[in-house]
């Protein structure tokens, strides 16, 4: 970093993305410059902010002179010490991180599809240069969850990690409780802003998946990949079957779409499961008072217990104040150049998963559901809570648009 005038030091910054994230950065960035050149003795100094059309009219206005077209240009330029990707394409956020990382620059990124793609990649690079690749706002936003697990797998062994991880689908379900269906409700999320115009990634469950990724190969200390994740979203759960869950047996239950991955030491090693899916929680489940576009992450490990972390998953400010975390911890070379994302062997222990789950069918499978259901719930003919079984059995279920499954208590191990 730069030696500005004595007992001050430069840092230069890189804006890539200069959307509603990238305008709350700049605005903060701005705003604590002050208080950071007091306290830090460190000028931090936002040299170029990338944008891909120059004439956009955008609520924050860019520092003089640092609104440009020249993505690459800003993360080699050698007065920029800092690069912070907000941008969100994979693969053109790969080349720009690689080469900030390549130039030995220290990169901050909320692109959770990214590192999703190519963590392992990205951290294995920034330790050989011997700089951070940090990434706090990439899972759930404002809340701090990254830094909590960082920490955690220093002193203690994790054993689980489960979150509601995607604020869309938890402001859906949670109002679907009124009484109202999946579609009325997936419009009202979009008239707030609260979903894309395409609302796939979300209400699929895939940005949820990209999260747990995420968080399960930090705890875990190996890859825990995509396609090791089992995923159903929230597309096919229905006001009359958030109703008919209300009067389970057992007391009401209500719907969140949780992440989950576990890890267990088997005969081979470490055994992992890890799965995104609609799950029904009674009142005193910590996931049940998680309501509207909140996120809310636990992790389990040995000696702490239980620690859950819960706040905005998205917005503006927010989510640029978790930048901002990361900001200042390369400021105090606060974070070692270690990869949170190692390289221990992990097993897929998917296939050994059992449990009971809710199963509405369609008359296409229905007479194959008869065999599975033990108690009946609803006013539907096929719907009711199955045995335990094995999650493979209800993959029919899970194929068919017409059905709908929800996971109904934790699952176990071992066949059913």
């Amino acid at each position: 970093m730069t030696e500005q005038t004595e007992g001050v030091r430069s840092v230069g910054v890189a804006v890539l993305g200069y959307g509603t994230v990238g305008q709350g950065v700049v605005d903060l960035l701005g705003r604590h410059r002050g208080r950071w050149l007091d306290q830090l003795g460190t000028d931090v100094v936002v040299r170029h902010v990338v944008v891909r059309d120059l004439h956009r009219e955008r609520d924050v206005p860019a520092p003089a002179g640092t609104l440009s077209t020249d993505a690459r240009g800003a993360v080699t330029d050698p007065s920029v010490d800092l690069v912070v990707e907000v941008a969100g394409p994979v693969e053109e956020g790969l080349e720009l991180v690689g080469e900030a990382l390549r130039q030995g620059k220290h990169v901050v990124t909320a692109n959770k599809a990214l590192l999703s793609a190519h963590g392992e990649e990205l951290t294995a690079l920034a330790q050989e240069q011997g700089v951070n690749l940090l990434f706090e706002a990439a899972v759930a936003g404002g809340v701090p969850c990254v830094r909590a697990l960082r920490d955690l797998v220093r002193v203690d062994r994790v054993r689980s990690v489960s979150g509601i991880l995607n604020g869309s689908c938890n402001y859906i379900l949670s109002a679907m409780e009124s009484g109202r269906d999946y579609g009325v409700v997936a419009a009202e999320a979009q008239q707030l802003g609260y979903l894309e115009a395409d609302p796939s990634a979300d209400v699929s469950g895939a940005d949820s998946l990209r999260k747990l990724r995420i968080l399960a190969s930090m705890a875990f200390g190996g890859p825990v990949t995509e396609p090791h994740i089992l995923c159903t979203g929230i597309e096919r759960v229905s006001a009359a079957d958030l109703q008919a869950l209300r009067t389970a047996p057992g007391g009401p239950r209500v719907v969140r779409l949780v992440g989950e991955a576990h890890a267990v030491q088997g005969p081979g090693g470490h055994e992992v499961t890890a799965v995104v899916e609609p799950v029904a929680v009674p009142p005193e489940h910590w996931a049940a008072s998680i309501t509207g576009s909140t996120n809310a992450v636990t992790f389990e490990a040995d000696h702490v217990g239980a620690l859950t972390f819960a706040g905005p998953g998205a917005g503006r400010y927010e989510t640029a104040s978790a930048v901002l975390t990361d900001v200042v911890d390369v400021l105090l070379g606060a974070v070692p150049t270690t990869s949170p994302l190692s390289d221990a062997p992990l097993h897929d222990a998917n296939a050994t998963v059992t449990g009971r789950w809710y199963l509405r069918s369609s008359a296409a499978l229905a007479g194959q559901a008869e065999a599975l259901l033990q108690d009946r719930l609803g006013s539907d003919p096929v719907a009711g809570i199955t045995g335990p079984l094995r999650r493979a059995v209800l993959q029919p279920w899970l194929d068919d648009p017409g059905s709908c499954v929800v996971r109904w208590e934790a699952a176990g191990e071992g066949a059913a």
